[in-house]
């Protein structure tokens, strides 16, 4: 959780269908009965803040007197003086208004609604899911998969603006990118104050997302066409889930097979589905996302952990291993 003046935490905040909270502990959390438009989607989501600038000083022995740090200065939410990070003098701060503005110019004011939106780490990762009306279905998939837009900007110093197409099976909320070879779903811009100028250049990559659709489409009904036993599953989980290479034999390794393995056999969410390359696939996807443990690290819960890696897409080498993989299978 990240911290405000006085060391008192502040709780992530969330906004949309309640299936879909990442963290079921967020004390801001907003069940939507509607998709919203832009502006009303960073109120619901409490995102609706500024930040700004100040300089950061350290305390001397002398009391009451304190030295200015030269190179550094403190990235604060105005409205509770929340430090969500530490920037140099000429990091240009990009607002979650901005985030906002810049998606909508990007959809042409009406290609989609908002679904989902919130913040994390206490508002250092802040983020918005539109929703396009388009859906993908599946050979035996009786839950079409969803299109979606992710914006995902940061107050860190460490996150770019982010726009991340990904598909969602409806059923489970499976973010199921497969990543086809020479399909790119996620472009990044610095923050520098020309960004809002490269407008042209996210709806070119939206496009070619639209195509890639087509495509993924004809892709995951191949998968669905090809067949898969129990025993195939596990060599592949063999080969995405490889033994380190200075261990003989490593137990953690051994548990991620077995566990991938059950979500196969057992996911309520998989339980119409044919075992195919398909269903392997969607497995991995629900393993990734949802089965694998997230500790707690000094800094941070878990669960906030957990939400980040599947906002931010942090299994995205492991999807498209699994899809190159099973599209062989």
């Amino acid at each position: 959780m990240g911290l405000i003046a006085g060391l008192i935490p502040i709780p992530e905040t969330y906004a949309g269908p309640r299936a879909w909270w990442p963290l079921d502990t967020a004390v801001h959390a907003v069940t939507l009965e509607r998709d919203l438009r832009g502006d009303e989607m960073l109120a619901a989501a409490h995102i609706d803040w500024d930040v700004e600038k100040r300089p950061v000083f350290y305390p001397t022995d002398v009391p009451l007197e304190a030295v200015k740090i030269p190179g550094f200065v403190a990235v604060v939410r105005g409205s509770d003086d929340a430090c969500l990070g530490l920037v140099s003098p000429s990091y240009h701060l990009f607002q979650n208004a901005e985030m906002v503005k810049v998606t909508d110019a990007v959809l042409d004011e009406g290609g989609a609604h908002y679904h989902t939106a919130g913040s994390l780490y206490g508002g250092q990762i802040v983020w918005t899911l539109a929703k396009f009306d388009r859906t993908i279905h599946v050979k035996g998939d009786g839950s079409p998969i969803a299109d979606y837009l992710l914006a995902l900007t940061g107050h860190d110093g460490r996150h770019q603006l982010t726009f991340v197409n990904t598909n969602i099976r409806v059923w489970c909320g499976n973010t199921a990118s497969a990543a086809l070879r020479g399909a790119s779903n996620r472009i990044g811009l610095r923050h520098t104050p020309g960004m809002g100028a490269r407008i042209g250049e996210i709806r070119t990559a939206l496009d070619l997302h639209f195509r890639y659709a087509d495509t993924l489409e004809s892709f995951l009904n191949d998968l669905a066409d090809r067949r898969m036993t129990l025993e195939e599953v596990c060599a592949y989980t063999e080969v995405l889930i490889p033994q380190p290479p200075d261990v003989e034999r490593s137990l953690r390794t051994d548990q991620k097979r077995r566990l991938l393995v059950d979500v196969f056999r057992n996911s309520p969410n998989l339980r119409d589905l044919p075992f195919s390359a398909y269903r392997a696939y969607q497995a991995t996807v629900e393993w990734a996302d949802h089965a694998l443990p997230y500790g707690d690290s000094l800094r941070f819960a878990g669960a906030d952990r957990r939400a980040a890696a599947i906002i931010e897409g942090g299994a995205d080498d492991l999807k498209s291993r699994a899809a190159a993989l099973l599209s062989k299978a």
